[in-house]
């Protein structure tokens, strides 16, 4: 197994190879639903603490970005093909999902389908999520539709957020087979 020495603390890889391998029995053995799965008990604060090495700042991604957002919001934070959006955009961006989220009334530890083609917008909707206390369950589009289908009935996701046209072809096949709400 090779990994940075430097990032990683041996006793944090010898965990993680743990959980991968009590993961994987897990799902080999019998036919689960995601929700279904148990893993270990895991104290992650402890993880987070042993991954990061003394060199780096510890603080997670979310706080990170807010943090660089507060002291330097003109300088790019992003950038995406031909696109670039400054901390300062990105910010108010995501303070503008977090609303959009909060304002359906989620739970904490809720699970939020994305539906997206990759963006700023949507690393903007990701950050929106996590920051309100949410998981996300990210779906590829350009896996098959009963695939789709499938992940979405399986994790039981209620709300869906997209960045697609309403005409397009494949959201308009998913709809109808899912009993979630498409958000865009």
């Amino acid at each position: 197994l090779f990994y940075n020495s430097e990032l990683f603390y041996d006793e944090t890889v010898d965990l993680l190879l743990e959980h991968f391998y009590s993961l994987f029995v897990e799902v080999t053995e019998k036919e689960y639903k995601m929700k279904e799965i148990q893993l270990p008990p895991v104290d992650i604060d402890s993880v987070i603490t042993q991954t990061v090495s003394d060199d780096y700042k510890q603080c997670d991604l979310c706080q990170g970005l807010d943090e660089e957002g507060r002291y330097s919001p003109d300088k790019v934070a992003i950038v995406f093909n031909d696109q670039h959006i400054t901390y300062g955009v990105f910010g108010k961006l995501v303070e503008h999902y977090e609303k959009n989220i909060l304002s359906l009334d989620f739970k904490k530890d809720y699970v939020i389908g994305v539906y997206m083609n990759r963006s700023i917008e949507m690393v903007a909707i990701l950050h929106a999520i996590i920051r309100s206390g949410c998981g996300y369950i990210p779906i590829e589009q350009s896996l098959p539709t009963d695939r789709i289908v499938d992940i979405i009935t399986d994790t039981q996701v209620e709300y869906i957020f997209h960045n697609l046209d309403e005409n397009d072809e494949g959201l308009r096949e998913i709809q109808p087979k899912c009993n979630s709400r498409f958000i865009n």
